[in-house]
């Protein structure tokens, strides 16, 4: 299989991964920043396809470019935002801002050619607090996720190196994301998948 052929269908499992888990969402009652984690991954995965099928599609291009800058920016700090609301520490103020502290910087950098390193940071700042309340409630599904994320961030930034398909490979981490996200969140709530 070439490498164009299997970068367009690890995103297509990708999408088809997001897009179920997050129909299949049931917490109740679910907080909204989830949906924009599911919301970015779905649409960038979906964008993603339809570049690899057709290269010269310049609105694709653009689409994808500015649905993964906002997944950048987004996923992570809004699935940690879900995880504070549905916890029982339950900090409202602290929860939301980890989501809305994203969109200084996402504003800044709309018009900036993608990096990685424009929001290493504040993806970071993004992965202590979901590490810290997922472990100190023994969510080891929620702990899961967030290192898949970063796993799948390492390999986008450093897969050449080690000269393996890094989107291919990150693609499939974000899968594992995905899945763990929606069992994390919904822990005790009932069966997503």
């Amino acid at each position: 299989m070439g490498h164009l052929q299997s970068k367009s269908r690890s995103s297509a499992i990708l999408a088809a991964t997001s897009f179920i888990c997050w129909t299949r969402l049931q917490v109740p009652p679910a907080p909204k920043c989830l949906h924009l984690t599911f919301a970015s991954v779905t649409c960038t995965a979906f964008f993603a396809v339809e570049i690899e099928n057709d290269r010269d599609d310049k609105v694709a291009r653009r689409n994808y470019r500015r649905a993964r800058h906002f997944q950048t920016f987004f996923a992570l700090p809004s699935f940690t935002t879900a995880l504070w609301l549905t916890s029982s520490y339950s900090s409202h103020i602290f929860a939301w801002c980890l989501t809305l502290l994203q969109i200084f910087p996402f504003l800044y950098y709309i018009k900036m050619p993608f990096t990685l390193e424009v929001d290493e940071l504040f993806n970071e700042l993004a992965l202590m607090p979901a590490l810290v309340i997922t472990l100190s409630e023994e969510n080891y599904y929620g702990t899961a996720c967030a290192m898949a994320y970063d796993f799948g961030r390492f390999c986008l930034k450093y897969g050449k190196a080690f000269q393996v398909p890094h989107v291919c490979v990150s693609n499939y981490f974000l899968c594992l994301f995905v899945l763990l996200a929606s069992k994390a969140v919904d822990r005790g709530h009932g069966e997503i998948i």
